[in-house]
């Protein structure tokens, strides 16, 4: 049991990782996040097969926009927590 849940996690992390990817790339090249959603469907026809395990069911997947606009918060914080800490740190140590 434990190892299949080791597993399933372990497809569910690299699914995120990916799609995360996907949301980066499109904000590094300033692209709509409506497209997001097909170039997840390209890379999975480019045999990124990691990206299938977004889909939970055949209603809920995380390609909607507002899965794209979750992960680009997520992304946004991790980059103003960056800054705080590297502002905080340079303050403390000067």
């Amino acid at each position: 049991m434990a190892n299949a849940q080791a597993a399933a996690i372990s497809k569910s992390e690299a699914a995120v990782v990916s799609a995360m990817t996907n949301v980066y790339f499109a904000a590094q090249h300033t692209l709509a996040s409506s497209l997001v959603p097909d170039l997840h469907r390209l890379c999975v026809l480019q045999g990124a097969t990691q990206l299938n395990d977004l889909r939970v069911d055949s209603h809920t997947s995380y390609e909607h926009s507002s899965s794209v606009s979750e992960f680009q918060n997520c992304m946004a914080d991790v980059l103003r927590s960056g800054l705080f800490f590297r502002r905080y740190r340079h303050h403390t140590v000067s």
